[in-house]
């Protein structure tokens, strides 16, 4: 993700995070985005989701993003401890496949953002 640069401090980076999503019927937040290319990383450990409620409440969140044509990259901290180039290189492949949109995000106080959609950008 170093590589996309953070959207708030980097000239040009791509990354914002704790995001939520226009129209969710909750207010759930989604770990990371990466703009242009709606893209959810979201950041998955056993001690969060233990519970059965957290359980259900993550895949009921999950499956709410690609109705609405955002991609949810799902990885572990083992994932990035083991294999962090497994992992850019998926993300790359991903970004690949995907549209350019002119997405904006804003700042809701301290704690998360809040998505603009924007259009689809012909590359």
């Amino acid at each position: 993700m170093e590589l996309l640069g953070d959207y708030w401090h980097d000239a040009g980076g791509l990354v914002t995070h704790e995001v939520m999503l226009p129209d969710a019927p909750n207010k759930w937040r989604y770990d990371s985005y990466i703009v242009p290319y709606r893209i959810m990383v979201e950041f998955n450990g056993y001690q969060n989701h233990s519970l059965k409620e957290a359980f259900l409440r993550d895949h009921e969140m999950r499956a709410f993003a690609p109705n609405q044509g955002y991609v949810v990259m799902n990885v572990t901290n083992k994932m990035i401890r083991e294999a962090p180039d497994t992992l850019r290189s998926q993300l790359q492949q991903v970004i690949s496949h995907r549209l350019t949109y002119s997405d904006t995000v804003s700042k809701v106080g301290y704690a998360y953002c809040k998505i603009t959609p924007g259009l689809w950008i012909e590359n």
